[in-house]
């Protein structure tokens, strides 16, 4: 037997379908163009059972790639759920191509139902990236195409996104890729067809429950019917925001090194001066902020108060901390963003908003009144080490107060003596130097430490806790 005819036929189909097949030429040239992977290297493949991903995983092997099948079952469409699941699992045992599966537990369905998509999404990415990094495997292979990419764009458009989202998916974003990006749904299911292509339909996928679904079947047919060219236009533009927001980085970067003052664990320090004379000032304060994930109105609002001479600080969800302190914007990561620091005081006054929405007002004096009213706080600098930190209670702090000759106390136990209501303790921050000596629960009680001698003549650190209306 001759060794051209011990060649299988699924060879000479792969030969006829790379010369002759226009969808895989264009699949295959995309994958090139893109620089997404190359012939040697192993693809995991995210499949649904869905027609997009089963004729992405076909496509792939008909072009003799390296295979591994990822299938995630939700469990949430019961029989339909392990039927899709059957389906995938066949078509890779009968190519001898390695499966792996992911069942979600009852803990994701008790947690889905809020916000089902955004959930089954990270669920499906937080244990593919986990595979891959398992595996050793290099590319995740993501079955999203032009209409997936059309629907994104208008979600993230209605969602105020700025440049870098309104570019839309990547063809390469990490670890994933997408070899169909190119591709309309229609060009996709005219090859699974003409292959005999053999996929499920998601039901789910038909109704308007989610916001997606709306876009695809109600706004975007009367888009097309409106502006029967508007996906390509959408298609160009999106390339577009993607030079711009290479323009954006840039441009942000050499401003990032301009103000930059100095940065040291914890924090990074800018120039407020140097950025409100620069013409690009409110550019560069609502970047810096939605790059360290703060919202829009955050950024919005505090770039407006970039002139503010009292401290002002935001918070974001993920712990980070960004804080006028004039004349310098200082952002705190998450590791250092629950407090506040003081430093070495000089005779000028600053103010730090609290989270109480009361206001803490520092200054150095050098005469001091006998009895200290629990609203002020003055301690000699000598005896004090700088910085000072403004901080939330902790449980197991202790200090030793004024008046009780040394004696240390729970400020738990301080608190609770106050009668403060669990929202008024949460609120409650103290100050400490940086030895850990509790200097002064704001409001409430001065420490043992803050005792002057009779006739002290200065330098005296004063903190006073003022109102809003009081200022």
């Amino acid at each position: 037997m001759s060794k051209c005819l011990s060649l299988s036929p699924e060879f000479f189909g792969f030969l006829w379908a790379m010369e002759r097949h226009p969808f895989l030429q264009s699949t295959m040239q995309f994958i090139s163009e893109n620089a997404l992977f190359g012939k040697d290297d192993i693809l995991l493949c995210a499949v649904s059972g869905g027609v997009d991903s089963m004729a992405m995983v076909s496509a792939l092997h008909l072009l003799n790639f390296r295979l591994e099948i990822a299938h995630v079952n939700y469990g949430l469409r019961g029989k339909d759920s392990d039927a899709d699941e059957a389906l995938v699992r066949i078509w890779a045992s009968e190519r001898n191509i390695p499966f792996h599966l992911k069942k979600a537990g009852p803990e994701f369905h008790l947690d889905a139902q809020s916000s089902l998509q955004e959930k089954a999404r990270d669920f499906r990415y937080q244990w593919l990236e986990k595979l891959a990094s398992d595996q050793g495997i290099q590319h995740i292979l993501l079955a999203h195409h032009a209409g997936d990419q059309t629907e994104t764009i208008l979600l993230q458009l209605f969602r105020g996104a700025g440049p870098r989202g309104l570019q839309g998916m990547l063809p390469a974003s990490g670890l994933r890729k997408r070899p169909f990006l190119q591709h309309s749904r229609e060009k996709i299911l005219s090859f699974a067809k003409e292959f005999s292509i053999v996929w499920r339909e998601d039901s789910s996928n038909a109704g308007l429950k989610y916001r997606r679904n709306i876009v695809r079947h109600k706004l975007i047919p009367v888009l097309k019917e409106i502006f029967p060219s508007f996906e390509s236009v959408l298609q160009r533009n999106a390339q577009r925001m993607g030079h711009v927001s290479a323009a954006v980085d840039f441009l942000f970067s050499q401003l990032e090194k301009e103000f930059l003052l100095k940065t040291q664990p914890g924090k990074t320090e800018f120039n407020l001066e140097q950025i409100i004379a620069h013409p690009m000032a409110e550019f560069f304060m609502v970047e810096l902020l939605l790059r360290n994930g703060f919202s829009f109105l955050d950024s919005e609002e505090l770039s407006l108060r970039r002139k503010n001479t009292e401290s002002v600080f935001r918070e974001n969800g993920l712990g980070s901390r960004i804080e006028i302190r004039f004349p310098r914007l200082i952002l705190f990561d998450s590791a250092s963003a629950t407090f506040l620091e003081i430093e070495i005081p000089d005779s000028s006054n600053q103010s730090f908003n609290l989270p109480s929405g009361k206001i803490l007002k520092t200054w150095t004096d050098y005469s001091a009144p006998k009895n200290l009213p629990a609203f002020l706080c003055m301690a000699d600098t000598n005896k004090i080490s700088f910085p000072i930190r403004l901080r939330p209670c902790a449980p197991g702090d202790k200090m030793a107060v004024f008046g009780m000759s040394g004696q240390k106390k729970k400020v738990s136990d301080l608190l609770t003596e106050a009668k403060l209501s669990p929202t008024e303790k949460a609120e409650t921050w103290l100050a400490e130097d940086s030895k850990g000596q509790i200097l002064w629960i704001p409001g409430l009680r001065q420490a043992e430490i803050c005792r002057l001698p009779e006739n002290f003549s200065g330098p005296v650190f004063c903190m006073e806790l003022l109102l809003p209306e009081e200022i």
